[in-house]
């Protein structure tokens, strides 16, 4: 059965339970200081939720091809700051629109909850990333957002509009 990683590629036993080839490859790519972050096996591409005894006991000869890619860890932060900084545009503009509503008198408590809760995922993502550089530290715009939650919990429309769109939009990159 053939194994591929990246662009190496190798022939084990049909016999081989996917579990030792896949700590072959975890060995492997661990060696090249490198991530795996794509898996098929066979004609179906699998997750870590795929992997359970009965798919890890299965031998070559039952499984097919396997096929795995990898990435640097640099590579990997590198496709989640493009994420972030994409799901941080759609905040930003979604939040324009909330600024909109509340200047123009409408108070949107049910899309302003949803968006409070994507900006929560948000920042956590950011408090993730910080903590590997700058252990200790928080994101400026969790201060901001304390302000902003403090407006919202007395229902002052205003200061929640002001803080929305003067401190945390300004704050969002976007």
């Amino acid at each position: 059965m053939h194994v591929t990683l990246d662009d190496e590629q190798w022939i084990v036993s049909d016999w081989i339970p996917l579990m030792e080839i896949l700590a072959q490859v975890s060995d492997k790519a661990h060696a090249r200081g490198r991530i795996v972050t794509s898996l098929q096996v066979g004609n179906r591409r699998l997750t870590d939720r795929d992997l359970t005894q009965t798919v890890l006991a299965q031998v070559g000869s039952e499984i097919g091809c396997v096929q795995v890619m990898t990435q640097s860890m640099d590579q990997v932060l590198k496709g989640a700051d493009e994420t972030l900084n994409r799901y941080a545009a759609v905040l930003k503009s979604d939040g324009a629109s909330l600024v909109d509503q509340f200047r123009s008198g409408h108070m949107p408590d049910a899309f302003f909850d949803a968006w409070l809760g994507r900006l929560a995922d948000y920042l956590e993502c950011l408090e993730g990333k910080l903590a590997q550089s700058a252990p200790g530290e928080t994101h400026p715009l969790v201060s901001w957002v304390a302000r902003l939650l403090k407006a919202r919990d007395t229902r002052d429309w205003v200061g929640v509009t002001d803080v929305l769109e003067y401190e945390v939009l300004t704050r969002l990159p976007g």
